[in-house]
Formats: C-alpha cells, structure tokens, sequence
C-alpha cells in the first residue's frame, strides 16, 4: 500500500470516519422522521380544512347499485365486440367493422373529437358534393347501409335504461382504447347518415340518429372518471351539426323539436365533469393512502396502484404526505373551483389560475409538486368542456326559437 494510504488509514482515522458516518446515519434518521411528522400534520391540517369548506369527498362516496346486464349500456354486445382487438376469431367482426370503414371514409375526414362534418359555429353544411364525388353515388344512403347492423346494435344499446361502467380500481371488462376509437368511427356514420337522411327530407330517421348519440353521450356522461367524460363530449359533437343542419334546412317538427331539446336537456356536461374531478381526486387520495398503509380499497394490481407503490419505495413518507396535499390542493382549489354550478358556468378567471399553477408546478421540485408533472394539464379540458356545455346550451335556444316560429309562423321579437 502507498505510504499516501498508510498515512491516513490509521485507528484514529477510522474512528472518525466511522463517528462521521453514524453521525450523517443519524442525521438522515432525524431529517426523515421530521419530514414525516411534517407531511402527516400538513396533510391532517389539509384533511380538517377541506371538510370545514365542504370540499371533501372520500372514495367510500362513489359506489353504484348493480343493473341487470340486458339493462345496462355498458354491458351491450356492441361494445365489447368493438373493443376487441388482435387476430383471434373473437376480433374478427371488429377487424371487418374497421376495414369496411377505412375503405368508406377517407383518413383525412375522421373527426378527432373537436373538429366535424359540418361547423355549427360558422353556419357552414356538409359539403354533400365531396361524399357524392367520393363515394360515386348520388344516394348517400346507400354506401353507408354496409354499417346498419353497427349502427341498429348501437342504437339500441343506447336506448338502455342506465349505464354503470367499472370505476377505476374495478376489473374492466372492455377495453376503452380501441373503444374510444370505434365510437369515434360510429359517431362519424351516424352524423353522416343523418345529413344524409336530412338531404332526402327523412327528418325522422335524422331525429333518430342524433338521438343516438345524445343518449350514448348521457351514459357516458353519467359515468366516474375523466376518460369516461371525454366520450361525451366527442358524441355530443357529432349530434350538434345534426341538429343545426335540420334547422337551417327547417326539417324538423314540433313534436321532433320537442323530442331532441329533452334529450339535450338531459345532458348536463358541467354537473357530470365536475363529479368525474371529485371521482378522480378522491381515487388518487385512496390510493396514496393504501400505498401508506390505509384501508384496501382497491385490488393490488391495479396499474396506477402499482405505479404509485413503486414510486413509494423511492420517497420518504413525508414527501408522500405532502404530494397527497398537492393533488387535493390541485383538484379541489383549483380544477372544481373552476366550477360555478349554480350559475351553469365554468368561470374563465379561475381556470387561468389552473393554467398558473399548472406551470408553477412544471417549474418547482417541491414534494408537493413533484407527481403532479405527470398529469394532462386540466385548463384544456376545462375549456372543452365548458366549450360542448355552450353548444349544447345554444342548440337549446335554437330548438327553442324554432318551435316558436312553427307556433306562431315567426321568430320572437
């Protein structure tokens, strides 16, 4: 050994080396115990404010009662076919379903959610020429008549009575990718076919189809979660330019009118979104608490769980303490006080303040902050949402204004 090495590692040396150690081990024991009793009272005090406001809602809150599956829309045959996905024989009519309709409608005209065949908001129709160019047929009814057994399936399922779909935690039986992509699809169909019928004076059928849609868009809407929330929102986009385009084309009757302002009167977007944030806030917050030792109420192999379990391996408890203050503080001061229920509204002044602090929590490293860098930003959502709420609103007036022109043969003053 070099001389440079003897030199220091002598008994002395090595005792202080060693009281450095224990005296560091000691240090780190106490930083962790302090962070620990820090986050726990920062979360107990974040807990007692929260139920003094009246904002605090435990997972315990969301159950629902089981429906029969021939009564549920979550249960219908369609669905599970359309969620299917592979080479197994199982997936084979979902396979026959997406190959007729990439054959049928180009890529380019698949709406992504916020864009469609026609746009209410610029009075502008469907441009029937291109389908007719496309398509080679002047009937537009008859290239879509491949897809009415999806489409009579899908009806149907829609007119079940309730939906009740897995909460997340809860075994799912479909898968909602592929799903999510379907719908997308059936949507598609039905706003054309229903231009389509409106184009050859067949007001019913039309009234039929956006009836549809608004009632899947209902189920889904009356499901826990965000995911569940942003399907609403894509079908009640493809009923709007239906409704529109009767009106502009003064195909509907009264009795239709009166049908299809139920129907949008039945959805209400910001009352199902606001619910859906609580579902979300409160599922994060069991899961914190299981990870830490809390009640089990949700199976173990849950993804999230499972993600969150190996994130816990890697923080000390205080820090995770005060993430479960973070997210609380980001659902419920934040994203649901966006929220102006009574008033029908979501307030434009506060989701600028979800767009602050989502990017004070993309600059800051503080525990509190830390997990909340891998959640979607909520100002975007907000706004849609609050965007679908308006159209549906103002479809209402529409329906409104029309069946007073049909009453009295003009609009009112």
């Amino acid at each position: 050994m070099p001389n440079f090495f003897r030199r220091f590692l002598t008994a002395k040396t090595a005792r202080n080396a060693l009281i450095a150690l224990l005296v560091l081990f000691a240090a780190l024991v106490l930083y962790l115990n302090v962070e620990r009793s820090r986050g726990l009272q920062a979360w107990t005090d974040y807990q007692a404010r929260a139920k003094a406001a009246g904002v605090w809602i435990d997972f315990a809150n969301f159950t629902q009662a089981p429906v029969p599956d021939d009564q549920n829309f979550a249960a219908a045959p369609i669905l599970k076919t359309l969620s299917l996905t592979g080479n197994g024989a199982d997936a084979a009519p979902a396979r026959d379903f997406l190959k007729r309709f990439d054959a049928l409608i180009p890529a380019d005209h698949v709406p992504n959610g916020l864009g469609d065949y026609a746009h209410w908001e610029t009075a502008e129709p469907v441009d029937l020429k291109f389908w007719r160019d496309h398509w080679k047929s002047a009937d537009l009814l008859a290239p879509l008549q491949q897809f009415d057994p999806e489409l009579s399936a899908f009806a149907d399922a829609a007119r079940r009575p309730a939906a009740v779909f897995p909460l997340e935690g809860e075994p799912a039986t479909i898968d909602l990718g592929p799903l999510l992509d379907n719908l997308t699809h059936l949507a598609c169909l039905l706003e054309l076919r229903a231009i389509a019928e409106l184009d050859q004076n067949l007001p019913g059928p039309a009234a039929d189809d956006a009836t549809t849609l608004l009632r899947a868009a209902q189920h889904y809407a009356s499901a826990p979660g965000m995911t569940y929330q942003m399907f609403a929102v894509d079908l009640q986009a493809a009923a709007l330019p239906i409704l529109w385009q009767g009106l502009a084309s003064r195909r509907w009757n009264d009795t239709q009118l009166a049908a299809l302002d139920h129907e949008l009167a039945t959805l209400d977007l910001l009352a199902a979104t606001h619910r859906a944030w609580q579902f979300e806030a409160a599922f994060s917050t069991a899961a914190f608490e299981q990870v830490l030792g809390g009640p089990k109420v949700i199976p173990d192999d849950n993804g999230i769980l499972t993600g969150l379990t190996d994130v816990a391996s890697r923080f000390p408890r205080g820090w995770l303490y005060q993430t479960m203050v973070g997210f609380r503080r980001y659902y419920d001061g934040a994203i649901l006080a966006s929220y102006d229920l009574p008033h029908h509204r979501i307030d434009p002044a506060a989701v600028a303040s979800v767009t602050k602090m989502e990017n004070d929590i993309a600059a800051s490293w503080s525990p509190y902050n830390y997990l909340l860098k891998s959640l979607a930003p909520a100002h975007q959502t907000l706004m849609l949402v609050a965007r679908a709420q308006n159209g549906l609103d103002l479809a209402r007036v529409a329906l409104a204004l029309e069946r007073s022109r049909l009453a009295t043969g003009k609009f009112p003053d």
